[in-house]
């Protein structure tokens, strides 16, 4: 029997927030935001892979099987198998979540996601409350085909659109995105964030969405993408990586991961890239024993030879490395100063 209905009364709806957005707009840099904060609910975060927030140790209350718990009431799970399953499983604990937040693939129809909580066996149990998406202000206008396709659904079916990243782009480039926006979704709310820092007041408090507004017919996962792991216990030179990035095919789209530089090797660098700009970030201690560049990639399936891309990474750092810097002899052209960025700190 549900825990929803005793004696025939029914308790309150457990609200639900679907965060959404293209691959690399910054969905993970949100969910950080919202687990920093300070908050008074009994909340449930549910990522695809929690081995990419960054959820600092002092947060940390109990690690048990999937489930991380947070000194500020907060609960983080991985979606393992059937998102169904684990709401399920989160509303039948003991202490029953307040508020339940869902992250959502880079490549998902959030449609898809809202319409699953219609389905008969969790109705009179959740409600969705709102669907945000995140909109890479950087890249978003420069996405075509089938990528622009899956990220304008994403857009015109949110009821909040958090336009990231709107400190890396000139006010012409911010003028021409927010006319872009309009357009496709005209009755949404809009906030312009760095890093995800949104009001939390506007991620738990929404409460302007309705199910029946969505649209029957959905995108799904008509774009299919594969992805791969780069590994190696060479450390790289900052020009080898820069060379790296520079010669990589357009058919990737996102990277990240970590990488061993020579120039620090005792600082783990945290990477990132998204279309044709990434950043790597120095400064933190090695989280493991193994010191090794461990690099995730994500590409649209069939238009990348994976095995020539690692290639062409092992050859990069090796004619880029330290030994092979000192005995050139001709300059290096760097071809896009601007295709990484390096933070230290």
């Amino acid at each position: 029997m549900s825990q929803y209905a005793s004696n025939g009364n029914s308790k309150s709806l457990v609200p639900i927030t679907i965060i959404a957005g293209f691959l690399g707009a910054g969905k993970t840099s949100l969910l950080t935001h919202i687990l920093h904060s300070s908050h008074e609910k009994q909340m449930a975060v549910l990522v695809n892979d929690f081995g990419k927030l960054n959820i600092d140790a002092e947060l940390i209350v109990k690690v048990e099987g999937e489930t991380v718990s947070l000194t500020n009431g907060c609960i983080c799970c991985t979606i393992r198998d059937d998102l169904m399953t684990e709401v399920l499983n989160l509303l039948r604990q003991e202490t029953i979540p307040e508020h339940i937040i869902i992250e959502t693939s880079g490549v998902s129809d959030p449609t898809l996601v809202a319409h699953t909580f219609q389905m008969q066996a969790i109705q009179g149990m959740v409600e969705v409350e709102s669907i945000i998406s995140v909109v890479d202000a950087d890249q978003a206008l420069s996405l075509q085909n089938e990528f622009l396709e899956l990220a304008v659904r994403q857009v015109q079916v949110a009821d909040l659109l958090v336009l990231n990243k709107i400190d890396l782009i000139s006010t012409e480039k911010k003028s021409a995105l927010k006319t872009f926006i309009q357009d496709k979704a005209p009755k949404a709310r809009v906030i312009e964030s760095v890093m995800g820092r949104v009001p939390i007041d506007l991620i738990l408090n929404n409460a302007r969405f309705h199910l029946n507004q969505l649209p029957e017919t959905t995108l799904g996962h008509n774009i299919e993408f594969e992805t791969w792991t780069y590994t190696s216990q060479y450390m790289f030179t900052f020009m080898a990586l820069r060379k790296a990035l520079e010669q990589l095919p357009q058919g990737i789209y996102r990277a990240k991961g970590f990488i061993q530089l020579e120039a620090a090797p005792e600082e783990q660098g945290t990477f990132q890239m998204t279309g044709k700009r990434a950043w790597l970030r120095m400064g933190s201690a090695w989280e493991s024993t193994t010191r090794s560049t461990r690099l995730v990639f994500i590409g649209k399936k069939g238009s990348i030879d994976s095995a020539a891309i690692n290639d062409h990474l092992d050859l990069c750092q090796q004619s880029y490395s330290r030994e092979a810097l000192s005995a050139r002899t001709e300059p290096i052209i760097v071809e896009d100063i601007n295709a990484l960025k390096v933070l230290f700190g």
